[in-house]
């Protein structure tokens, strides 16, 4: 897969989700701490691209996409990454990501202003939480370097 980066950011490899620091959501959404804006339409457009290429990942990956399935929950957290694929991302898609995570597959999204992190935001916390589930299920089947992929970058 060859990974280009935007502007100011660094591409997001497998080694550097499973064996090295991950790379921040800094870096991969262009913002600091605050969560994608859903209504500006350049960080919903590196965010669904983010999404829909972590669908293409998985679709390669046949084995860990049954297992996620296989969890409660699981079929909605694909379709939500197949969803993006089609542009179709809005707040509901966000806290069903969330939800996932936090209720099946035990990530943890908690702050001090939010207890269960299910906020319909996606922000740090849930693109950690998303890299920290999938390289793990990725791991789990492949524990060669993977590589993950580049907003808006197609394998």
């Amino acid at each position: 897969m060859h990974a280009q980066a935007y502007p100011g950011t660094l591409p997001l490899q497998a080694a550097s989700l499973i064996g090295d620091p991950p790379i921040p959501y800094s870096h991969m959404m262009g913002l600091m701490d605050e969560p994608i804006a859903l209504e500006h339409p350049y960080q919903k457009s590196r965010l669904v691209n983010y999404l829909g290429d972590l669908n293409r990942l998985l679709s390669q990956h046949p084995e860990a996409s049954a297992r996620i399935a296989s969890l409660q929950g699981g079929n909605q957290f694909l379709r939500v990454l197949a969803q993006a694929e089609q542009q179709q991302i809005t707040s509901h898609s966000i806290r069903a990501l969330q939800t996932f995570l936090v209720q099946s597959a035990g990530v943890k999204l908690s702050s001090p202003s939010h207890p269960t992190g299910i906020d319909a935001s996606y922000g740090p916390r849930t693109h950690a939480g998303i890299q920290q589930f999938l390289s793990c299920q990725l791991q789990a089947f492949q524990p060669q370097e993977i590589s993950f992929p580049v907003p808006g970058t197609t394998p």
